[in-house]
């Protein structure tokens, strides 16, 4: 009798905890129909032709008494981009000027708001919403991570990306003197174009190639990071088999316009490297000039 008497207890604390909890429930930003928090949606788009693609989204308050709805994101507003965005608060629906813009939600009759918003230009955009409730004039944000929609050209879809490293691709050893250079992708050893059309290879990512701040100061000594760069207009002298810059900067050239010019039954082989050309001073970023 007592042990049916407990559980009885401890059914209705259960019951109880579960309609507090339900009546507690946190907002849920839902993309396709899934759960969108901290997700990444991958769209492929034609910009150049026009092509367009969309996402659906349904948000859902969770709380009586809503207003309006609204989707807060920076989705096809990159060339909008600034440090200085305003404050989130302050972002009407129907704003197009800002980076971040605000779009009215539709009530779906079903405690959610929804739209399907055109997905017209390449890059990365953020993905989150808020709602107001009946006597309260402020903005409540969902609280959960944002959903990402990251949109790229088509024609990635096709890259075979090989990640190279100019100085350890063909290097013999790890002391300066033999690390290889830029002149190695082209001098017929081990790596080249046969090679990498082999492995059926289309494209290279070059990892950092521009010169480099030393460790603890930027002119002199030990070498610093590959990513702190000195200078986007150059080649970094290391990987020049002479050790200068422009030395460096020919031999970057070679294997970059034969690579570009491959083309046969299988495939190509490109550079996602920029050539660089600039007539103006060296924009080099140096300490202490005297």
């Amino acid at each position: 009798m007592q042990k049916s008497w407990i559980r009885k207890l401890f059914a209705l604390v259960l019951f109880v905890a579960g309609g507090a909890l339900a009546s507690h429930a946190q907002p849920y930003l839902e993309i396709f129909g899934g759960n969108g928090e901290n997700k990444v949606y991958h769209f492929y788009i034609d910009e150049s032709a026009g092509e367009t693609s969309s996402i659906d989204i349904t948000f859902w308050p969770n709380e009586g008494n809503v207003t309006e709805a609204e989707l807060y994101s920076n989705l096809n507003r990159r060339d909008q981009a600034t440090l200085y965005p305003a404050d989130a608060n302050s972002v009407t629906a129907g704003d197009t000027n800002g980076y971040w813009g605000a779009y009215a939600l539709t009530p779906n009759g079903s405690g959610g708001y929804s739209i399907t918003l055109p997905i017209e230009k390449t890059g990365s955009y953020d993905i989150t919403a808020r709602y107001k409730v009946s006597g309260d004039p402020n903005w409540r944000w969902y609280g959960g991570r944002n959903a990402v929609a990251n949109v790229s050209d088509v024609e990635t879809r096709d890259l075979v990306v090989y990640e190279l490293q100019a100085n350890v691709i063909d290097a013999t050893g790890d002391t300066p003197e033999t690390r290889s250079t830029f002149k190695d992708l082209h001098d017929g050893t081990r790596f080249n174009i046969d090679y990498l059309n082999n492995l059926g290879v289309n494209t290279i990512w070059l990892q950092p190639f521009h010169p480099i701040g030393a460790k603890n100061d930027c002119n002199s000594g030990e070498l610093g990071s590959p990513y702190s760069i000195k200078n986007l207009f150059q080649v970094a002298e290391h990987l020049g088999s002479d050790g200068t810059r422009e030395t460096a900067m020919q031999e970057f050239t070679i294997p970059a316009s034969a690579y570009d010019r491959v083309d046969n039954d299988t495939l190509s082989v490109t550079v996602s490297a920029q050539l660089f050309v600039h007539e103006d001073a060296d924009p080099q970023m140096v300490k202490d000039i005297t």
